[in-house]
């Protein structure tokens, strides 16, 4: 919601933001990020924005990093 709003533009159909919005606005990385994409591809989307954060396996879906918060 706060990437739309702030482009006003929709977010990317079939598409999901995963990390935690620092309180100096850096995105930063989340628990139990792999099995959090695993579900959200049994779930139908197909991309997922999120932020540096090293993975033990490839995800099931198109992983897009470096988000920023600009």
């Amino acid at each position: 919601a706060v990437a739309s709003s702030l482009r006003n533009r929709a977010l990317p159909p079939r598409s999901l933001f995963a990390g935690e919005v620092g309180l100096g606005g850096e995105i930063r990385p989340v628990a139990r990020l792999e099995a959090r994409l695993r579900e959200a591809a049994q779930l139908g989307f197909e991309r997922a924005f999120v932020p540096d954060q090293a993975l033990d396996s490839a995800p099931p879906l198109e992983i897009r990093s470096r988000v920023t918060a600009r």
